[in-house]
Formats: C-alpha cells, sequence, structure tokens
C-alpha cells in the first residue's frame, strides 16, 4: 500500500465504511426499519471483510521489505485475514478493531519507508479505535528520536485526536461508565496475568485461579 492509487481506494473504502456504521444506527434505532437494517448490516459486513483484506495487502507490504519468499508472504498475510483473533473482534464483537489494525500497520508500513511524518498521523488515527496501538507507537518513536523534548510532545500529541473525540461525550454519565467498565475490565484482566503470582485460565464460567504445585 503505497502512495499508489492502491492506498487511496483503500483508505476511500474504510470512510464508506464509516458511513455504513453511522447509517445503521439511524435505521435500527430511529427509523426502526428493521429489515432493511439488516440489508445494510449484512452490507456492512462485507466492507469489513474487505477492510480486513486491505490491512492483509498492508501487511504483504511490510513483509516485502524483509521476506524474499513471495510464497511465505503470501502464506503470512492469509493466515492473517483467516485468524480467529481478527474474524472475531472485526465481524461479531467490537466491529472497529479492524480500522486501528489497518493504520496501525500504514504507520508500520511508512516508519520502514522514513516517511515518519505520514507513520505518525496513521497512528493519531488508530489510538482513538484502539489505545493499544499507542505500545506500538511509542517503541519506534524511541528507535528513532533521541531528543527528550520531541519524545515529550509527539507522546502527547499523538492522543490529540482521541482527545478531540471524546470531548462531545465530556460530562456524558453513559460515557463515563462504559470507558470505566471497558478500563476495569481490561485492568483486572492485567492485574491477574501479572501482576499477581498465582496463574490464572479462563474456564466456561469465567476465570478460574489455580495454584501450581
Amino acid at each position: 500500500m503505497t502512495d499508489s492509487p492502491d492506498r487511496g481506494r483503500a483508505l476511500t473504502l474504510y470512510g464508506v465504511q464509516l458511513l455504513f456504521n453511522f447509517c445503521w444506527s439511524i435505521l435500527f434505532f430511529n427509523a426502526r426499519l428493521f429489515g432493511f437494517a439488516l440489508l445494510w448490516l449484512i452490507a456492512l459486513w462485507v466492507l469489513i471483510l474487505l477492510m480486513i483484506l486491505a490491512s492483509a495487502c498492508v501487511l504483504y507490504k511490510i513483509l516485502s521489505e524483509y521476506v524474499e519468499d513471495k510464497k511465505l508472504r503470501y502464506n503470512a498475510c492469509l493466515m492473517f485475514a483467516a485468524c480467529s483473533s481478527v474474524i472475531v473482534p472485526s465481524m461479531v464483537a467490537c466491529q472497529y478493531d479492524i480500522f486501528s489494525i489497518f493504520f496501525i500497520l500504514l504507520g508500520i508500513y511508512y516508519y520502514i519507508k522514513k516517511d515518519h511524518r505520514k507513520s505518525f498521523i496513521f497512528f493519531v488515527v488508530a489510538i482513538p479505535f484502539k489505545s493499544f496501538a499507542f505500545f506500538i507507537f511509542l517503541p519506534l518513536l524511541l528507535l528513532r528520536e533521541k531528543n527528550i523534548l520531541n519524545i515529550a510532545w509527539k507522546t502527547v500529541l499523538v492522543f490529540s485526536l482521541q482527545i478531540l473525540s471524546s470531548l462531545p461525550f465530556y460530562g456524558e454519565p453513559y460515557y463515563d461508565i462504559c470507558l470505566k467498565s471497558q478500563n476495569g475490565d481490561a485492568m483486572e484482566l492485567l492485574y491477574s496475568r501479572v501482576a499477581m503470582p498465582p496463574v490464572f485460565r479462563t474456564a466456561a464460567g469465567g476465570a478460574e485461579r489455580f495454584e501450581l504445585s
């Protein structure tokens, strides 16, 4: 995915999918056109699938910089596109994870091509969808940037779009509840896996702790 029309088509696809996402809520909740909303949702799933394929194309470009075997690059992209960790969050659970993946991959690609301005912009866009994009951006920034002041202001600036997108919801109780619930669940999982010595495993009924003998 370079500065050729391929990148433009992928970004256009992203814009169309955003529009479909926005219109579906209106059709389902406001207009209550349930049958038409179902057809709209099917079209949205098709667009999500195309976004997964677009992300696989970006991944192929990244691999082309390091892997000479064309068949190996193709197989790696095929495994990415068919991976349940990609399909389930993108098609079922959240449906916007693929946006973050797509822009993270573009950020990594332009970082490799030493176009750091575009790389930075794509990470700025990726972070509002999933904050874990920051933990990919930061090591890349530290590898390239040695000036502490530049590291500091770029670390703050990379959250600019996330802050701006949150402003319309500032003070909304339901937004705060959802955000705190999501962050609380994530931190609880993190502490159970990393900070606490006992081993945890996930069972059908929830998280089940057991001690190693």
